[in-house]
């Protein structure tokens, strides 16, 4: 253990957390809870045409309600549903409409025609239901039953006639025929998903009550069957201890031109191992817990992007904030976005790598490479590049050709996601969705543009290409949630890419501060898994629902909360965070509850120490990284102090540049550097006197 100039102790309040007054940063006061202008001009797809069909069948809805006649108040029921069919009709899953007079907020078309029948009458509900049962009927019979000669064909059928005939028994029985195939599949929550979609539309119809409890009875006994997470020794450690410290390069930092700096990610296999991608390398190291890691593998990924000819990249000369690797894994298989679209940078593509066998033993050529992983596809610009290095165009990519992936990639039950920035003077934010297997194009969704915050304001006012990469991407269950950075965040269904919602974020001025941009948004815990998201180009933190909108509008579920002097997020619940920070001049980790409460701070760095980057949190405890070593804190007993061990520095390396982000898998926690990594073991034993 290496002691800091001043021990922890005298750094800590331990047990009793001094309370300070959130800090406004806007240069203006504001009431608790209030959010201010948005100054936020991002285009998002809405679909005027779609509106209008919509406000049509509102109006007629409302004409229908007035009519004393029941012949005339169902002719004007008739008009008005034929209105919200004919949107559906002309809609896909990716057709979104304001909902809301501010346009801020986006959602379906399926979803806000589903929205408009639970606000129906029980006879106005069984009107819609009988004026389209024998349609949707018709359209449902051929695609149920019978020999499954194209699964992808009988889905995509059968979800578009859920969606166009929502609240019917055809819906009912279409979303029921989509579990089973899910679960056929092993696509447990997409399953549990259809089933919940089956039950709203027997409940929409008037259906018999024992089948929807038929429903929710499979789809508990569906969610046991789910792998449950069991508590890792990490979450609920009493202190930690030095293992040793890995070097990942020997080089000295190479200028990149034109680029920021490339910060690496680590991401742990299902089997224990670890996989660290630092600028132009992914390390693969062993799983042994009580000892430095082993390193089993050393590879290039641009070695396996076997292309003579690569697709052009893009000058950028405003690339100088950091751009953050953020590789995952599923199945045994590594997932990862390398390279830029830079000049001088390696090609930017998306990669599904195969690990060699968790039984192999290293074997290091003299160039130290040790045994390679094979490539299982790549999809660089507008190709695709298979396992046999057989590169082939993908038609619907056309427009891609100069895209560039951004990081954070996630694998939601065999589905690739990643964002992709188009840029041409504005920048076009788009989601696609890939086969893990084989990468595929499933499907590709457009969900805003606009520019990097701009000193007018405007996304006009700015030609320059982004410098600020789109946020890393958060699975929740089987939707997925895509922060831009362009002033709007998104929720998609990932079966087929249904926009459930999108919303705009109030954007901060140029001068001021907003989140750290390179960490992913995080899910809250507690009962309620919302959406905690604390966007880079705003100054407010939000709390959104991770589903599709019930209600008229429900975004955000609370008010959002200021940045004041806060910086990254580091987890918390609907009612309160935790976030790194400041307090005046100090570093602090703090608790942040409702607007207009007080904030308590925790912890106090030293004169000179900063934060190294992301930390770590569970039920029962904090991690936080600083440039001298870990902090560990009693979550549950008001962020009372643990343990501290400082970072072992090796000589070559000045003290400045220790410390990283943490990760942690069972008893190892690893504290990821720029090129060096720390390596420490948990113990269960608190610390002598506490």
């Amino acid at each position: 253990m290496v002691s800091s100039p001043i021990g922890p102790l005298a750094r800590v309040s331990l047990g009793l957390l001094i309370a300070g007054a959130l800090t406004s940063t806007s240069g203006q006061e504001l009431p608790p809870g209030a959010e201010g202008p948005l100054r936020n001009d991002a285009f998002l797809p809405a679909d005027p045409d779609r509106a209008a069909e919509l406000e049509q069948g509102d109006q007629a809805l409302e004409r229908a309600r007035k009519e004393a006649e029941r012949a005339e108040r169902e002719r004007w029921l008739a008009v008005a549903f034929d209105h919200w069919y004919e949107a559906l009709g002309a809609s896909g899953p990716e057709t979104v409409v304001f909902a809301d007079d501010d346009r801020r907020l986006v959602r379906g078309v399926a979803s806000a025609v589903r929205h408009r029948l639970t606000q129906l009458s029980p006879a106005e509900r069984s009107f819609w239901s009988q004026r389209f049962a024998d349609l949707a009927q018709s359209e449902l019979l051929p695609w149920l039953g019978g020999p499954l000669r194209d699964r992808r064909a009988r889905q995509l059928k059968l979800r578009d006639v859920e969606r166009r005939y929502p609240c019917t028994s055809a819906a009912a029985r279409a979303a029921l025929a989509l579990a089973d195939l899910a679960w056929e599949e092993g696509h447990t929550l997409t399953a549990l998903e259809d089933l919940r979609r089956c039950s709203q539309h027997v409940r929409g119809f008037g259906g018999e009550a024992d089948f929807d409890a038929s429903l929710e009875e499979r789809r508990e006994r569906w969610r046991r069957l789910l792998p449950q997470d069991s508590e890792q020794p990490w979450e609920g450690a009493g202190g930690l201890e030095a293992v040793g410290v890995l070097r990942l390069s020997e080089e000295v930092d190479r200028p990149r031109p034109g680029a920021g700096p490339l910060l690496p990610g680590l991401v742990f296999l299902e089997d224990g191992r670890f996989a660290v991608q630092t600028a132009d390398e992914v390390h693969l190291f062993d799983r042994e817990e009580n000892q430095v890691p082993k390193r089993l593998a050393l590879f290039r990924p641009d070695d396996l992007l076997s292309l003579n000819s690569l697709p052009p990249t893009l000058p950028n000369p405003a690339g100088t904030l950091p751009w953050s690797h953020h590789p995952t894994s599923d199945a045994g298989r590594l997932y990862l976005v390398q390279g830029r679209g830079l000049a001088g940078e390696s090609p930017n593509a998306l990669l599904c790598v195969e690990p060699p066998e968790p039984a192999s033993t290293p074997a290091f050529d003299l160039l130290g490479r040790g045994l390679l992983p094979s490539l299982r596809w790549a999809v660089t610009g507008d190709l695709l590049i298979d396992a046999q290095g057989e590169v082939s165009a993908v038609p619907d990519l056309a427009d891609f050709a100069w895209a560039e992936f951004q990081p954070g990639p996630v694998v939601i039950e065999g589905k690739v996601l990643a964002q992709v920035r188009l840029i041409e003077g504005e920048i076009e934010n788009w989601l696609l969705a890939f086969d893990a297997r084989t990468g595929k194009l499933l499907w590709k969704r457009f969900l805003a543009k606009g520019s990097d915050i701009t000193p007018d304001g405007s996304r006009f006012g700015s030609r320059r290409i982004a410098s600020l990469a789109s946020q890393p991407l958060l699975a929740v269950g089987s939707r997925v949630f895509a922060g831009t950075h362009l002033g709007a965040g998104f929720l998609v269904d990932t079966a087929e890419g249904e926009i459930l919602w999108g919303f705009k974020n109030r954007r901060r001025a140029p001068e001021e501060d907003g989140w750290d941009g390179g960490r992913p948004c995080l899910a809250s815990d507690g009962p309620q898994s919302d959406i905690l998201w604390g966007p880079a180009d705003s100054d407010r933190l939000y709390r959104l629902p991770p589903g599709p909108l019930e209600g008229p509008v429900e975004i955000p579920r609370r008010d959002p909360l200021e940045i004041g002097e806060a910086e990254a997020l580091l987890g918390g619940t609907l009612e309160e965070v935790l976030v790194q920070g400041r307090a005046g001049p100090e570093r602090t980790v703090s608790l942040l509850g409702q607007p207009g409460t007080p904030r308590q701070d925790a912890l106090f760095l030293g004169p000179g120490e900063r934060f190294a980057g992301q930390g770590l949190v569970s039920a029962q405890r904090v991690w936080v990284s600083s440039d001298w070593g870990i902090y560990l804190f009693d979550r549950s007993r008001d962020l009372f102090l643990l343990d501290y061990v400082g970072f072992q520095v090796p000589a070559s390396r000045s003290a400045s540049r220790a410390g990283g982000s943490l990760h942690a898998h069972g008893q190892r926690v690893l504290a990821l550097g720029q090129d060096t990594l720390w390596v420490f073991r948990t113990r269960n034993r608190l610390p002598d006197g506490k």
